[in-house]
């Protein structure tokens, strides 16, 4: 996605755009533009949210940060938080609501169980659930799976985008 784009999206000029991606691009520290949008970290894990393969259904999962496709997420206007710029977003499983429910990836298509707040503690939750996005039992492992969990402040439940 172009600043211009962006820029048009939100109603800011490509300047006005352009001069606050380099400020946030200098705050976070990050090595380029796109990781400073981008990536969504596991604070316990120090890992990224990662999907390895963009098949509908596929559980998300933390890997080491690499700043591949299947670690490029967008957080829209629309609350949603979609893959590697595609049509797939960020889905609690089949409209579940319960503790230990998959955290997926589904074609977008705007219910509730793809839209997801941040908050101001680093987690993030689901607008249906109101359950937190969860490394499953603070694993820190490779491939260790996320899941929606009832929030308890844990660094496993905490995220930074960036």
């Amino acid at each position: 996605m172009s600043v211009g784009r962006i820029a048009e999206d939100t109603g800011y000029s490509e300047r006005m755009m352009f001069r606050l991606l380099c400020d946030l691009h200098t705050r976070l520290g990050s090595r380029n533009r796109t990781e400073a949008l981008k990536l969504v970290r596991a604070v316990g894990a120090g890992k990224c949210l990662n999907v390895p393969s963009t098949t509908a259904g596929t559980q998300a999962r933390i890997w080491p940060c690499s700043g591949q496709p299947a670690q490029n997420w967008t957080y829209t206007t629309g609350n949603q938080l979609t893959v590697g710029g595609g049509t797939m977003c960020l889905d609690a499983y089949n409209n579940q609501t319960s503790a230990g429910t998959k955290v997926i990836i589904w074609s977008c298509n705007g219910q509730t169980n793809q839209q997801w707040l941040r908050n101001s503690d680093g987690s993030i939750t689901g607008v249906q659930s109101g359950l937190c996005l969860d490394v499953t039992g603070a694993s820190t492992a490779d491939g260790a799976l996320v899941q929606l969990w009832t929030c308890h402040g844990g660094s496993n439940q905490r995220w930074t985008l960036g």
